[in-house]
């Protein structure tokens, strides 16, 4: 099916071309009775059959609209093709009025149906030339309106493409400098305290499986997101040791709920890199989710060391969640970002039951 063409194939639309057909059927047996004199229920038999068939010709300029559209074809050869075509269904109108008055003139033996067609034929042809301009000025509108329509939605299909392409680009890269300090970290532990480095080694294996498996999807449970980022923390732990600490706090009801994957871990990392790093004696993350409404809210707050630092406080990660999250959730998701007395603060909302469509 020719999408371009899709509103003369519906049912709705259908039924309105014949409502508007049997209008037209009515009103030109309206003006038909006045003038002639004839009874009414035989200007309506002399009209329906011709109307029928001026339906289907009403219905075939689509394709003359389809070969020369208005925007690649000139105006000279748009009114030659308009002419050639008014006088081809002009005479298939005619035609039609003239053989189906005849044929009920024999099959009734009332001559007057030949004689009404024969002396209102400028009326019939005037009626059917207005028909057929209306119906070709119909059918460009709605074809002009369709194409911007489509054009539009290829626009909005391929920045979906590009965003889906982004986020699922930013969820599988993991920050290089998190991976060299890490790995650092496990290099010295080898020899000295190989427990621990067997058990760090375990923790990365598990975040960086969690960051390539889970990365690929659309949705993951907030309760998977919350051990993910404890994995990270446990992992930086063993690199800041008493200097970080942290606090996670998640309304249980909230744990089964569905959200993106890794959006989380832009905002943790940001805390541990911009606060509790700066910080000689550390800090406390402090992740809370709750339901706020038809949202999850989730706010993450972290100390910074002076006012100074707040330049520092934003990273890459944190400044790209806002623009993916308008990529997943349109305008209805929202980051905030609040900083006061040494206490900077993420505060994200999340619609409960969204699709992502990502």
């Amino acid at each position: 099916m020719d999408d371009n063409f899709s509103y003369l194939h519906s049912r709705k639309s259908f039924l309105v071309f014949s409502l508007l057909w049997l209008f037209l059927t009515l009103q030109i047996s309206f003006g038909i009775w006045l003038l002639s004199g004839m009874g009414f229920h035989y200007s309506l038999l002399l009209v329906s059959v011709p109307m029928g068939i001026e339906l289907f010709q009403l219905y075939s300029l689509k394709f003359v609209c389809k070969a020369y559209p208005l925007n690649s074809t000139s105006i000279q050869r748009l009114i030659l093709v308009f002419f050639v075509s008014m006088f081809i269904l002009q005479a298939i109108w005619n035609t039609s009025v003239q053989l189906w008055s005849r044929l009920l003139s024999y099959a009734m033996e009332e001559g007057i149906f030949t004689t009404v067609a024969y002396d209102y034929k400028t009326i019939f042809g005037g009626f059917g030339a207005l028909y057929i301009f209306i119906a070709a000025l119909f059918h460009y509108v709605v074809i002009n309106m369709e194409n911007v329509m489509d054009a539009n939605r290829k626009i909005v299909q391929k920045n979906l493409e590009l965003s889906r392409a982004e986020l699922k680009t930013i969820r599988t890269t993991v920050h290089p400098h998190f991976l060299f300090n890490t790995l650092n970290v496990l290099s010295a532990l080898i020899m000295k305290e190989p427990a621990v480095a067997r058990e760090l080694s375990m923790k990365l294996s598990n975040f960086l499986r969690y960051s390539l498996r889970y990365g690929q999807k659309d949705n993951v449970t907030l309760a998977d997101e919350i051990k993910h980022i404890e994995t990270y923390l446990e992992i930086e732990k063993v690199r800041f040791g008493a200097r970080l600490n942290w606090e996670i706090d998640t309304e249980e009801s909230l744990l089964s709920m569905t959200i993106p994957p890794l959006i989380l871990l832009p905002v943790v990392e940001n805390a541990v890199k911009h606060g509790i790093q700066q910080i000689i004696e550390g800090g406390t993350v402090d992740l809370k989710a709750f339901r706020d409404g038809d949202f999850i809210k989730i706010v993450v707050k972290n100390p910074f060391e002076t006012p100074a630092a707040v330049t520092r406080g934003e990273g890459m990660g944190i400044r790209t969640l806002s623009e993916l999250l308008k990529s997943v959730y349109g305008g209805d998701a929202a980051m905030e970002i609040f900083k006061k007395d040494n206490l900077f603060t993420v505060v994200i909302m999340l619609p409960i039951g969204n699709k992502t469509g990502i």
